[in-house]
């Protein structure tokens, strides 16, 4: 199992450089710091923001900033629990992506739907897609468990990597056939020195551009250093699988009869 953190800008260097570092293409375009921080990472997954709400970048101006910056893995960007949405954006995206990025480059779909025929539909969209890797779905509703929504997925997809989107909302044991998962909480937040009991979230906390502007900002960060690693250590408790392992794709995943969490 391989870990992707997500971190606010300038805590890249936290992240340990055998784990994924999860970057975002938005940012990276306007910011030429953040783009130092990443380019030569030898494991990053740029993201799009779409769970963020912003709008995105333009088509060109994406290709561009992951052909300068060439990550690992580039997210197809998606719209949330909407299949047709995320196969239209797709269906614009990855021919021009496979056409001009380098080979290296892999790409990774999301499943998205809000009903059990959406999410099986979408499975096997992009189990036929020109994607390397595949990311699973949040639950879109209180009805369905992740586990549930997985073995819709995964029974579908072949031999695509599958990528656990979301560690936050998931206690049980990480089925084996994941490679790799994400998150951004507690992580970003106890970087930050916020309590998550307050109801904060990452993204809350990512909103508050003064605070991120502010000259005493960085040295909070290294002084937090020490619960940053805690709370890894906390995140990799919930998986059934050693996530300190070097990030390569030619090892497969070995099988665990670890408890569950």
């Amino acid at each position: 199992m391989r870990l992707a953190a997500i971190v606010p800008p300038g805590c890249a260097d936290l992240i340990p450089e055998e784990y994924y570092a999860m970057a975002f293409a938005d940012i990276a375009f306007r910011n030429p710091s953040y783009v130092r921080e990443y380019i030569l990472r030898p494991h990053v997954i740029m993201d799009n923001q779409i769970y963020e709400g912003n709008r995105g970048l333009d088509i060109d101006d994406e290709i561009f900033i992951i052909g300068l910056m060439q990550p690992e893995v580039v997210i197809v960007p998606d719209v949330r629990q909407d299949f047709a949405e995320t196969r239209a954006r797709a269906e614009a995206y990855v021919p021009r992506m496979r056409a001009l990025l380098p080979k290296h480059v892999n790409l990774c779909g999301v499943v998205q739907g809000q009903t059990s025929a959406d999410i099986i539909e979408c499975a096997r969209y992009w189990a036929s897609s020109a994607v390397e890797w595949v990311s699973t779905p949040i639950k879109p509703n209180a009805t369905m468990s992740r586990e549930y929504v997985y073995r819709m997925v995964a029974s579908r997809l072949g031999s695509k990597r599958i990528h656990w989107l979301g560690l936050e909302d998931y206690n049980g044991v990480m089925p084996p056939e994941v490679q790799t998962c994400d998150t951004a909480e507690p992580t970003t937040a106890t970087i930050l020195g916020v309590d998550m009991a307050l109801g904060f979230t990452p993204a809350d906390v990512q909103r508050l551009p003064n605070f991120l502007s502010w000259p005493g900002y960085a040295a909070i960060l290294r002084e937090r250093k020490e619960l940053f690693w805690s709370n890894l250590a906390w995140v990799q408790s919930k998986l059934n699988h050693n996530v300190d392992q070097p990030a390569t794709s030619e090892e497969s995943p070995a099988t665990d009869t670890s408890p569950t969490v």
